[in-house]
């Protein structure tokens, strides 16, 4: 994880959100997830070739590139789909775009966090698309 992702501004943290948190943090810097993105980044290569991030299309390396989780439920045995190839600027921008709406968030709390994360990314490729269009 960026320093980027661990110093943003985020929603209130409760007691549960902090100790949530925690075993993410724990997990992220396990040796079983690091042999998790060896077999996901394995996978995805067989999958679909190149690996590149979801939002801008840069290629994704596991040195260089984040997974960014569309599901927590199953943290510590994600399914492939459950994680998604970003670079990590896109992947800081996500949780950006996250953290300044609540209506985001309740939705995330709500079991949502898959269909908020792919609504962000179109509404960052549409914006993104529109300001080109407009430059040209």
């Amino acid at each position: 994880m960026t320093a980027g992702l661990r110093n943003r501004r985020r929603p209130l943290r409760t007691p549960g959100r902090a100790a949530a948190g925690k075993r993410y943090a724990d997990w992220l810097a396990s040796p079983e997830w690091h042999k998790r993105r060896r077999r996901w980044a394995k996978e995805e290569q067989r999958r679909r070739g190149r690996i590149v991030c979801a939002l801008c299309g840069s290629r994704w390396s596991q040195s260089h590139g984040d997974l960014h989780h569309l599901s927590y439920s199953r943290m510590g045995r994600e399914s492939h789909d459950d994680l998604m190839a970003m670079c990590r600027p896109c992947h800081e921008l996500v949780h950006r775009a996250i953290d300044a709406s609540r209506s985001w968030q309740k939705l995330i709390s709500r079991g949502k966090r898959r269909q908020v994360t792919l609504a962000i990314i179109e509404n960052i490729k549409q914006a993104r698309a529109r300001s080109e269009y407009r430059s040209n």
